[in-house]
């Protein structure tokens, strides 16, 4: 383990975890120095480390004496991303300290506090490796490719991996012409007939336009109210009442028959008289007075049946109503049957995921095995919650499995979360399965070997982020493609006010929006002075290696 000095223009990590290690392998393929300082990390990541040519100090990034050895004073940057938000702030204040105006980029899950930050400490940028992940794991429970999401405007854009399916018939068409269908920006240097698996940005409502088919929450028909509420009557019901309730219903179904045929009457007047003798109003104007005593019978066994099925509609109406409320007491929601995802694992993940899913007004479940974690009681009495082990057959019963259409496992346990997606396979083998794989390499191992659909690294995700918005700033989404680092950054037009987008093309920045727009291809007027402009820059990544 190295003990040297820091690297003058290099960028100060403190704290490699999963995501630090991340970070420091993107920055040394980008050509950036790297000095990680860290108290404590795996041994085999310091050794891949030093092998990449990272600096590695030994010690409490919080020792100031210390920070200022690992270079504080020539920094290019610092981003601060142990486990611990308080631990992250501090290192913030000491280095700001020591060292006024250095860029500096805080990891930090409480977002509100990082909003407070930023602009009381006017740090570069403050992340959550949870919340740069969420949505990468929701587009895949929904079977989407979104690569990120940022505001504009008042507006909701975002960047994702577009694959039309071959039945789309924008599927032929040129990229140009795809740009002017769907309205949205191909972000890769393309103009082929080739439309297969294109990265683009624009506004998230013509994102969901464009991916219409394809996601389930696209699919999913609205709910019609008074349909909706006989349906969740019918699923609160016991069995025994749910059978009665057909047995009967088959029974008055075919008194409609008997009657017609019995007092010769067409079948809205047949209809009639049934419901009459069964709600027992007997208006008196059609009877069985004169009819036949075989029928008379059979209008009595009607009359008795009836009363039973008052009696059944009122027992289901009671329970459904005595369940909900029940459930508002001790404030629990119930379970969507069908058409829904099921969320194992209410860590600061799950807690992300679960308010990317509500946003998007997507139906979901949550699985916890503990009661008395936090998360899941910020949860509870707002939505669907299970508490139980995701890994048993049971709670992911509870959880609705058989009718969802996706399993999202982000416990903190690979093995488990591995599991949990078999399992739920085998139980509704139509199941779209997500998982979160700490280990990047290990994830792209599932995904292929155990036929899931997607296994993730949270780290993998979030790293380009980091790494971004430590070199550059007004970042709003990063993301590693065919050897590149993808940087879309919204920054005010200044030196490249008057300047034509032709030219600062050549420079290796793509204008991709002007004043709240996206920009047209093709329009090439000076960009104006008070313009907020979008950016795409694009640097070349070493290739990774075996060690990676």
């Amino acid at each position: 383990m190295s003990s040297e000095s820091g690297r003058p223009g290099a960028v100060i990590l403190c704290g490699m975890g999963h995501v630090g290690f991340r970070i420091a392998r993107l920055l040394r393929r980008l050509g950036e120095e790297v000095t990680v300082v860290t108290s404590a990390s795996r041994t085999e990541w310091i050794d891949k480390a030093q092998g990449f040519g990272t600096v590695v100090v030994i010690g409490d990034a919080r020792d100031e004496a210390l920070l200022s050895r690992a270079g504080l004073a020539t920094a290019k940057a610092l981003i601060a991303a142990t486990g611990h938000d308080a631990t992250n702030v501090e290192i913030a204040l000491d280095a700001l300290a020591g060292r006024p105006g250095l860029p500096v980029v805080l990891r930090l899950f409480d977002q509100t506090l990082a909003h407070e930050l930023e602009t009381t400490l006017r740090l570069r940028g403050t992340l959550a490796m949870s919340s740069l992940a969420a949505p990468a794991f929701a587009s895949a429970a929904l079977g989407e490719k979104l690569l990120g999401a940022f505001p504009l405007d008042g507006a909701t854009f975002v960047v994702g991996r577009l694959d039309l399916p071959t039945s789309s018939p924008l599927h032929e068409h040129a990229v140009p012409a795809l740009e002017e269908h769907l309205a949205l920006r191909v972000l890769e240097d393309v103009r082929a007939s080739d439309v297969r698996n294109l990265v683009v940005v624009g506004r998230k409502v013509d994102w969901d336009r464009a991916t219409a088919g394809v996601s389930p929450r696209a699919r999913r028909a609205p709910r019609v109210w008074p349909l909706g509420l006989v349906g969740d009557v019918w699923r609160e019901a016991r069995p025994a009442l749910r059978v009665l309730a057909v047995t009967l219903a088959a029974v008055f179904a075919a008194s409609v028959a008997v009657f017609g045929f019995g007092l010769n009457l067409g079948i809205v007047d047949a209809l009639y008289f049934l419901t009459a003798t069964v709600t027992t109003t007997g208006y008196g104007d059609i009877n069985l007075l004169n009819a036949p005593a075989a029928l008379k019978l059979y209008g009595c066994l009607v009359m008795l049946l009836g009363a039973l099925a008052v009696a059944t509609v009122t027992s289901m109406l009671t329970e459904f109503l005595v369940t909900s409320k029940l459930q508002d007491l001790v404030g629990r929601r119930r379970a969507p049957k069908e058409g829904h995802v099921v969320i194992a694992g209410l860590g600061n993940l799950g807690y992300r995921l679960v308010e990317e899913l509500r946003s998007g007004e997507v139906p979901f479940v949550a699985i916890e095995r503990d009661e008395d974690a936090p998360f899941a009681r910020s949860v509870h009495g707002t939505a669907p919650v299970v508490y139980g082990d995701a890994r048993i057959a049971e709670a992911l019963e509870r959880a609705g499995i058989a009718g969802a259409d996706a399993i999202v496992a982000v416990t903190g346990d690979d093995a488990a979360n591995l599991g949990i997606a078999l399992t739920a396979r085998r139980l509704n083998p139509a199941i779209r399965t997500v998982v979160r794989v700490f280990d990047a390499t290990f994830a792209a191992k599932a995904r292929t070997g155990l036929g899931l659909h997607s296994a993730m690294s949270a780290s993998r995700i979030a790293a380009p982020a980091f790494a971004a918005t430590a070199l550059f700033s007004g970042v709003r989404a990063a993301f590693v493609r065919d050897g590149r680092l993808v940087v879309v950054l919204e920054r005010p037009a200044g030196d490249l006010a008057g300047r034509l987008p032709s030219d600062i093309e050549k420079e290796g920045m793509r204008l991709l929006a002007r004043s709240g727009k996206l920009s047209i291809p093709g329009d090439d007027r000076p960009i104006g002075e008070g313009e907020a402009l979008v950016l795409v820059v694009e640097r070349a990544l070493t290739p990774e290696t075996s060690e990676d």
